[in-house]
């Protein structure tokens, strides 16, 4: 729609646009009369406006459709002072000037009055005659009463063209382009923030709303004034990617209602500790926020920093991830929280709040809350918190004033994840999770399995005595050894109070082996060089009375050839070389986990078309985890044939474990340069780390307590 006001008008049209011309003209008393309208002109030059002068001085106009015949004409008379001004197709520039009194109005139609006669409605209409430009129009644009679109094409005019606008039609949703025209719910606008440091931008419909690369306030502030008021959704990061502010934070203050309710996923990150309450996200008057984001404050300042203040407003976490590693995770001044779902995790090493009230009201109806020194704190006493427990999980220590609903302690789901990381020298450091809290094992120079039992936890890999690695176990962080030479500890299995251990050592040769309470048993293998110092690891499994190890020998052509063991004898699996990786028995199946395939009593089957690194066995059921993709690798497991990929990034699938009919796979993925390690519940995934120079995961262990 072209625009104009009263005064001297000058239209100018670039190549390849022609004007259409309508118009009414009405004679209330005059005596003049309006040359009638040519329908025909005999003149082929060009398409486009052609002007033509009568002999009786007045003007007429013609726009061409390229077939020899004027679309429309008109003529004008006796008006005064109007300028217009039109380019050809030719590149010719035609323009003249009237005597007229013009005005604009909103609908973009012009009036021309001079004495008796009015010219009425003349209306300019763009016509695209295959010039240079051709418009393309995005996503719809929209106010709260009008829908419309703009040009998206590169070349367009400054401002970019619009199409015509429309009013919206329909309720509670306009029929045209969507927007909520009130009388029922519509999908609220959702907006993505991406960017880091000092330059974000925010994108909406695909397209940058407000000042591409700015501060990330203005960011923030830049889609209050596009909601409107209206419920939003705000994505931090691209999905994948969290989103690094600094040190800056995210404020939400509704002071003046000009938010509506305000949904928070994606990822966020913050280093934000100049206080205790200094925090990545602060919510404050009558803001109201529901999150499902990993929202992470990473201050290393003792005492200080927190991932979300709650200052005066309302929030509801159902899911995703909180987590501080200063002062709390969540502190409550005087505001409202809930917790439904997902994690709440402090890791500071001293002095450290997963949820702090000061002062407002606190409810937990689920989730996870824990943190290595006080999981909740009613810290002045004048708030209150209540926690439903069952369904909700608490580890670590709680004080001040709490109402516990139902046994404060129940039934609740704990996650051991064991793997290792690099520290910032590259160093590997074993260690394993608890419900997201990390737990380092310094001694390790190696971490293959864990187990738990009760409150007893088990991990199974080597350390290192100066010459060479040592099978060892930990037990609650204490140190126990299964040999004094070279030897490596691989899986574990605790069965009533007895504990099997399955690995190898060496003696002139690598021996398979496993160890039943401390002590080593021998498997036979019939070659010189049979062992499992070749596989990445053994595997055992324990059914009544009869032991089952996965592991390796070398036949006769020297080549590794996978096998299991079942009370100490040997079955071969074909074809050679093959390797293995793990076993599990559901009733008289016996499946052993290769390289990138499965067999089950015997018989072999490709799975995989990257790597299978862990199998468990539940019922008739199997299942196996492992990567898909050969360049572009994403996490994967399977349920029997059925494949569901976990991940649409870089991903691996490591270990897997089913309780209670959930399915448990423990990998990581890559966000950026940086590996994050989580886990997914039944295609859920759960963050355990911001991210690490890189690492892997060796197992999984859930108990149900």
């Amino acid at each position: 729609m072209l625009k104009g006001k009263t005064g001297i008008v000058c239209l100018s049209l670039i190549v390849g646009i022609a004007i259409i011309f309508a118009f009414t003209a009405c004679d209330d008393s005059s005596t003049d009369t309006p040359v009638s309208v040519q329908t025909a002109l005999s003149d082929s030059r060009f398409n486009g406006v052609f002007k033509n002068t009568l002999a009786n001085g007045m003007y007429s106009i013609w726009e061409f459709d390229g077939t020899n015949k004027a679309v429309y004409s008109f003529t004008l008379l006796g008006l005064t002072t109007m300028e217009m001004e039109i380019k050809l197709e030719n590149g010719h520039l035609w323009s003249r000037k009237w005597n007229a009194d013009v005005s604009w109005d909103d609908e973009g139609a012009y009036s021309f009055v001079s004495g008796n006669l009015i010219l009425n409605e003349l209306t300019f209409y763009k016509q695209d005659n295959g010039g240079t430009h051709t418009h393309s129009f995005g996503n719809w644009q929209t106010n709260a009463t009008q829908h419309w679109k703009v040009c998206t094409s590169s070349g367009c005019t400054t401002p970019p063209a619009e199409s015509e606008r429309g009013n919206h039609t329909g309720t509670p949703n306009c029929t045209v382009c969507g927007y909520n025209t009130g009388g029922g719910d519509f999908p609220p606008d959702t907006y993505v923030i991406i960017g880091s440091g000092t330059d974000f931008t925010v994108i909406k419909n695909g397209a940058t709303i407000g000042t591409a690369n700015q501060g990330f306030f203005d960011a923030i502030d830049t889609i209050q004034t596009n909601a409107e008021g209206n419920d939003c959704t705000i994505q931090f990061g691209d999905g994948e990617n969290a989103l690094d502010i600094g040190n800056g934070y995210a404020s939400f203050n509704n002071f003046d209602n000009t938010w509506g309710i305000i949904t928070l996923t994606g990822k966020i990150t913050s280093s934000n500790g100049l206080t205790a309450t200094s925090s990545t996200i602060t919510i404050s008057t009558n803001a109201n926020v529901i999150s499902t984001a990993y929202i992470a404050n990473t201050s290393t300042s003792a005492g200080n920093g927190s991932a979300v203040y709650v200052n005066t407003g309302t929030i509801t976490v159902n899911g995703g991830t909180v987590s501080g590693t200063g002062a709390y995770a969540i502190v409550n001044n005087a505001g409202t929280l809930t917790i439904n779902d997902g994690m709440i995790i402090n890791s500071s090493i001293s002095t450290g709040i997963a949820v702090g009230n000061m002062g407002g009201v606190i409810t937990i109806n689920g989730g996870t809350v824990s943190s290595t020194d006080r999981a909740v704190v009613n810290i002045t006493g004048t708030g209150t918190i209540t926690i439903y427990d069952p369904p909700a999980v608490i580890i670590g220590e709680t004080s001040g004033t709490i109402n516990w609903v139902g046994n404060g302690g129940g039934t609740s789901t704990n996650v051991y994840v064991a793997g290792y990381y690099y520290d910032d020298s590259f160093v590997n450091i074993y260690c394993y999770w608890k419900n997201g809290l990390k737990t380092d094992i310094p001694e390790a120079s190696q971490v293959f399995d864990i187990a738990v039992v009760g409150s007893d936890v088990y991990v199974v890999g080597s350390f290192y005595n100066g010459t060479d690695e040592v099978a060892c176990y930990w037990k609650n962080g204490v140190k126990i050894d299964l040999s004094s030479f070279r030897s490596r500890a691989e899986s574990i299995l605790v069965v009533g109070s007895d504990i099997y251990i399955a690995g190898w050592y060496r003696d002139s040769k690598d021996v398979v082996c496993y160890w039943k309470n401390g002590e080593k048993i021998d498997l036979p293998n019939g070659t010189a060089n049979a062992g499992a110092s070749g596989s990445p690891r053994s595997g055992i499994a324990v059914v009544g009375s009869d032991v089952y190890v996965s592991g390796i020998f070398t036949n006769d052509a020297h080549q590794y050839t996978a096998c299991y063991w079942k009370n100490g004898e040997r079955i071969d699996l074909e074809p050679s070389p093959s390797v293995s990786y793990g076993i599990a028995i559901s009733g008289s199946d016996v499946y052993v986990l290769g390289q990138n395939a499965y067999w089950k009593n015997g018989e072999r089957t490709i799975t995989m078309d990257h790597s299978a690194n862990s199998i468990a066995a539940v019922g008739p059921d199997f299942y196996i985890a492992g990567t898909s993709g050969s360049l572009d690798r994403r996490a994967t497991y399977l349920k029997n044939e059925t494949r569901t990929v976990l991940s649409t990034v870089y991903s691996q699938a490591e270990a897997i474990t089913v309780i209670s009919g959930d399915i448990y796979v423990a990998g990581s993925y890559r966000d950026n340069d940086n590996t994050i390690f989580c886990y997914w519940k039944n295609g859920i995934k759960t963050d355990l780390s911001i991210g690490y120079l890189g690492g892997s995961i060796r197992a999984i262990a859930v108990t149900v307590e």
